[in-house]
C-alpha cells in the first residue's frame, strides 16, 4: 500500500522526491506540445476578403463586393453593415465621459403600472 500513487504525493498533491511515478526532472509531460489551434470561421473569412469574389460580375474582391452590397442594404437593414464591421474591424468600444460638471439624467419607464401588487398595509 505504501507504493500507491496517493502515498507518493505530498498534502498539495505534488510528487514526493524519489517517487516511482511522474516525470523526471527536465522531462516534459506533453512531449508533442499543445494541439495546434484550428482555423476559425472568422479567420477564414478574413483571409477571403482579399480574394476575387466569384459572384461579382465586376471582378472585385470579397471586401469590395460585400461593402458595396452592405451599403445598398444599409437603408433597410442597418445591423448588416454594423455586424460586418464588428466582425472584420472589431466592435467599437462604448465610451462614456463624465466630468465633475456633467449633468446626468435618468429616465425610468414603468411597465404594467396597473398590475396588482400584494403590499402589506
Amino acid at each position: 500500500m505504501d507504493n500507491t500513487v496517493a502515498h507518493q504525493r505530498d498534502s498539495n498533491g505534488r510528487f514526493l522526491p524519489g517517487n516511482s511515478v511522474g516525470w523526471e526532472p527536465g522531462q516534459s509531460g506533453n512531449p508533442e506540445g499543445s494541439p495546434k489551434k484550428g482555423q476559425s470561421i472568422t479567420m477564414e473569412q478574413r483571409g477571403m476578403l482579399t480574394q476575387i469574389c466569384p459572384y461579382d460580375a465586376k471582378g472585385r474582391t470579397w471586401l469590395e463586393y460585400l461593402c458595396d452590397r452592405g451599403l445598398i442594404q444599409i437603408a433597410e437593414k442597418p445591423e448588416a453593415m454594423r455586424d460586418f464591421k464588428d466582425r472584420t474591424e472589431g466592435k467599437a468600444p462604448d465610451v462614456l465621459t463624465i466630468t465633475p460638471d456633467s449633468k446626468i439624467t435618468f429616465n425610468v419607464r414603468y411597465e404594467d403600472v396597473e398590475k396588482e401588487t400584494n403590499v402589506p398595509t
